[in-house]
């Protein structure tokens, strides 16, 4: 046996549509997501692997890391690690003994998929010691386990559609420092959904072609033409329940960010800043008001 380390890296939504709600319970979407180097890591110490029909003995250990509480706050059975690892054995026919290390360094409940890149780095890692591999079983097991898991597995830069499970690589490099701030507040993402209380209908979100050339261009044309395009339509429903993570928005425009949204369906709030001095101002400004603050750089091109 050896050890697989791999880095489970936190995601922004530059963009983000929320389209009809589908008969499975789900949403259509339309975003644009963007990895960024603010990362968990996810460590394979130990696996034992065969075609067996028994449940599988899967074990997560706490490594650290500045928000080891939220591992300590989840049953194994509850973590999406254990789920993902449980649909990919059962794909491929398999079970056995896996131990995981965790070092936890995005926030819990936060739009950052710090869950679901746990998750993606664990599929990456139980997928890289199956021999022989089986073509598909990873996108398969990570749509089963969560909407932002089939982007998480390669992170960058990509519009996801559908559910999630349709990720387009977008090939640009994107310029500028992330601000995160997110001050613990845990929006639970089913109620965010019902806030934006959307109709079953059976429409599909490969409907956005347009929408993708004016985002292209606004990419093209640099960041500050993204706050002309770009938007999340959870913003307005949460920023009424709490109204805070909308003062803070503006504040990071004040700050001398050049583009600024909430991500996903919250809490944390982000600025682009065009050079690393403004960010690291804004930054300690911040975090003087006691802000929870992280700075961060885009993955572009994507690292893994």
């Amino acid at each position: 046996m050896y050890t697989i380390v791999e880095k489970a890296r936190a995601k922004i939504n530059l963009h983000l549509n929320v389209l009809n709600k589908r008969e499975d319970g789900y949403h259509n979407l339309f975003s644009l997501m963007a990895g960024l180097d603010l990362h968990d890591l996810v460590i394979l110490e130990y696996y034992d692997l065969a075609k067996d029909e028994r449940p599988p003995e899967i074990r997560i250990e706490n490594g650290g890391g500045t928000f080891s509480h939220i591992l300590d706050s989840i049953d194994v059975n509850d973590n999406l690690i254990t789920f993902a690892v449980k649909n990919y054995l059962k794909n491929a026919g398999l079970s056995g003994k896996l131990h995981f290390v965790v070092e936890k360094n995005i926030p819990h409940g936060a739009g950052l998929a710090g869950g679901s890149s746990d998750a993606a780095a664990a599929l990456r890692a139980v997928h890289s010691v199956v021999k022989p591999a089986i073509e598909g079983i990873v996108a398969k097991s990570a749509i089963e386990t969560g909407s932002d898991v089939p982007f998480c597995l390669t992170s960058g830069l990509a519009f996801v559609e559908m559910k999630g499970e349709a990720v387009t690589p977008v090939n640009r490099e994107l310029a500028g420092f992330v601000l995160l701030i997110n001050n613990g507040i845990e929006i639970n993402t089913g109620h965010a959904y019902g806030l934006l209380n959307r109709n079953l209908s059976h429409g599909s979100s490969n409907c956005c072609k347009s929408k993708k050339e004016e985002i292209i261009a606004a990419l093209e044309k640099g960041l500050p033409f993204w706050n002309k395009i770009f938007i999340n339509d959870f913003e307005s429903p949460v920023f009424s329940e709490y109204p805070q993570l909308g003062l803070l928005k503006n504040s990071l425009y004040d700050a001398g960010a050049e583009f600024a949204l909430m991500t996903g369906s919250g809490s944390t709030v982000f600025g682009v800043f065009s050079d690393e001095k403004s960010c690291m101002e804004a930054f300690h400004y911040f975090e003087s008001k006691n802000n929870r603050c992280f700075f961060s750089k885009f993955l572009i091109p994507a690292v893994l």
